[in-house]
């Protein structure tokens, strides 16, 4: 594949635009080989200079031309670069207009479109190399500005100062000369106690229910858990159930109401169970949907973020009471997750968590504790990073393709990224069909080769190997098929596929493999084009009709779906039930400690055993999603120290 249609397909890159670019001579080198690319991948390039390596140029004389050209449209976005980029950020940012910045990781060269409206690049030639400046460069092209409220709400701001430079726009006169009090936040989130319908799992929205007699024993313990904490404000929802806690817990100042605060409203799902609405629309998830007639994912999101902008005003500790749904659309938000991301944050009644600042940073919002039950006050200053211990999983653990690499593909520099931060804090776990140099390949060339990966188990072919890293990669067992198992399967697989009528007549690699534990057909080869394999089977049904034929020809076998293309022969009771087992017997954790991610847990799917042995199991649709709940587990531990 050429680079052009490498571009096309895998970025998506609008060449309709105009690309300016400029450079001294400590980007001269990097500036050359990016329009290259740009033209070999069909864009249109204007090259502001300097045009010849010139060791004694200036960048402001290549860099401010190129600015104007971006204020001006006639380019759609810049690409600026100095031998550190630094001096090409500082200059491209005295244009009005210009919003450049200096950019060295994948995401932020698309975060920085999507959230900053970000239109001019800056790179450092003598910094990254000439893969990942390019890498950089196509993710800043193909991003788009989300025009979401509270972005363009925020841009607003910054073309305020712009057109104001001798004004302070932003921080109110008392604020002036103390930047950093902000810092100093801390919020009590703290859901109302026990009501009949909490205990029946009915939708409570709107509807005013008062706390049972149990709910109204826990408030007054959320009064003594909190007794030593100092609160500069105390907010609630208007709703009784949140108004009888606060007045048990007795905390001081005297309370607020606060109308955001209030509840989701539920709509004509009020006081139905997630089990009765599922009945007729199975799919439904209110995170994602909402409900008739009650508000939208996008207006809580709307209103929540309102609120945040009221409490970032505010200093000291500050005690939220409030419901559940809120309080996790609050707490996603805080972090920047969609209200999609909210239903992934468990909440009991009565409870109390955490939201701050990591290293009393502003611009890190994070959780520092989340859903705490019955503790000691002392654990609830302030400052606290302390845990739950039946809140926060001591083992994630994860599919591999389809939720943190497309099919057979390698782990992208942002997978590859979370994927490490999240291993400096915790233990992880691959369980995958794939063998071992499928793991080696997508997986391990593409991670830090350091101390952290003894926080790293790989099962390949769902358990039935274990790998552990003790200073190199070691094997601890491999139960495999014998001779005879294999070449029963393997015929028939064959005659399966060509009963079927669904023989490919094209195919990309073996599409039988020997993985030694477990034998995997893939319809279209190894090696098929993703594209390909997206579309040959995307609702399953060729799949699973030759999975009832192979049900009845090797009833002695397990016969399951994998990945796009793929079904997975293993030995009974091999599959990620057997694989989470594994885990349990080999790392000492129990399965209730464990959190498993996987896009196909729904019944049948290959990852569906993981739920049925009792892994808390969380269903994304691909490895974006994936990132993002990633984001949300190392912002849950607040900062924490690595692992021990």
């Amino acid at each position: 594949m050429n680079r052009s249609s490498s571009l096309e397909m895998c970025c998506a890159l609008d060449t309709s635009h105009v690309v300016g670019i400029a450079a001294d001579h400590g980007g001269h080198e990097l500036k050359e080989y990016l329009v290259k690319m740009l033209r070999e991948a069909g864009a249109e390039v204007i090259d502001f200079g300097n045009r010849q390596l010139a060791p004694d140029d200036d960048y402001p004389d290549f860099v401010v031309p190129l600015a104007r050209a971006v204020v001006a449209g006639q380019v759609k976005r810049g690409i600026a670069i100095c031998g550190s980029g630094v001096g090409a950020c500082i200059a491209a940012n005295k244009i009005p207009g210009v919003r450049a910045c200096l950019i060295h990781d994948p995401f932020s060269a698309h975060q920085g479109v999507e959230d900053d409206d970000l239109n001019l690049i800056c790179l450092g030639g003598l910094v990254v190399g000439h893969a990942l400046a390019w890498e950089l460069v196509k993710r800043f092209l193909v991003s788009q500005f989300s025009g979401k409220e509270r972005h363009r709400r925020r841009l607003e701001k910054v073309t305020y100062l712009e057109n104001h430079p001798f004004t302070n726009a932003v921080i109110s006169p008392e604020k002036a000369g103390a930047p950093d009090e902000a810092a100093s936040l801390s919020l009590y989130l703290i859901r109302h106690g026990e009501t009949d319908w909490s205990i029946s799992g009915q939708y409570t929205g709107r509807t005013d229910l008062p706390l049972t007699a149990q709910g109204e024993a826990a408030a007054r313990k959320v009064g003594e858990r909190l007794k030593n904490v100092s609160f500069a404000h105390v907010l609630m929802s208007p709703l009784q159930r949140a108004r009888q806690i606060c007045a048990l817990a007795a905390l001081k100042p005297v309370p607020e109401i606060e109308p955001n605060l209030a509840e989701w409203d539920n709509g004509d799902y009020e006081g139905r169970t997630p089990a009765e609405i599922r009945k007729a629309q199975p799919e439904w998830n209110i995170s994602r949907e909402g409900a008739p007639n009650g508000e939208t994912p996008a207006q809580i999101s709307g209103r929540v973020d309102r609120l945040i902008a009221r409490l970032r005003t505010l200093d000291g500790n500050v005690a939220l009471f409030s419901h559940g749904h809120l309080c996790r659309v609050l707490a996603a938000r805080w972090i920047g997750l969609s209200v999609e991301h909210a239903e992934r944050l468990l909440l009991n009644t009565a409870s109390i968590s955490i939201l701050s600042y990591a290293h009393d940073c502003p611009d890190e919002p994070a959780i520092a504790l989340w859903n705490a039950g019955e503790m000691k006050a002392a654990g609830f200053q302030s400052n606290s990073t302390g845990r739950t211990p039946d809140i926060m999983k001591k083992l994630i653990v994860f599919d591999l393709d389809g939720t943190l690499a497309e099919s057979k593909s390698p782990l992208d520099a942002e997978m590859a990224t979370l994927l490490a931060g999240l291993l400096a804090i915790m233990k992880v776990s691959i369980i995958s069909g794939g063998n071992w140099p499928q793991f080696e390949k997508q997986i391990l060339s593409h991670l830090p080769q350091d101390k952290h990966l003894k926080n790293l188990s790989l099962l390949p072919t769902c358990g039935t190997k274990f790998y552990e890293y003790k200073g190199n990669w070691e094997q601890l067992y491999s139960e495999n098929f014998t001779a005879q198992e294999k070449e029963k399967i393997i015929r028939s697989l064959e005659n399966v596929s060509e009963s079927s009528g669904f023989k490919a007549a094209k195919v990309w690699g073996e599409v039988i493999e020997d993985r030694g534990s477990q034998v995997t057909f893939s319809a279209l080869g190894q090696q098929a084009p993703i594209a390909e394999k997206k579309k040959w089977d995307a609702d399953f049904a060729k799949r699973k009709t030759m999975k009832a034929s192979l049900d009845k020809l090797i009833p002695e076998f397990s016969v399951r779906l994998g990945g796009t293309t793929s079904i997975d022969v293993t030995k009974p009771g091999i599959d990620k039930a057997y694989g989470i087992r594994k885990l349990r017997d080999t790392l000492g954790i129990a399965i209730d400690e464990m959190m498993f991610v996987g896009d196909a847990l729904f019944p049948g799917g290959n990852d569906y055993p993981a739920k049925e042995a009792g892994a808390l199991s969380i269903q994304v649709r691909d490895p974006n999603e994936t990132k993002r709940v990633i984001e949300a587990i190392i912002a849950c531990r607040g900062g924490e120290e690595e692992h021990g």
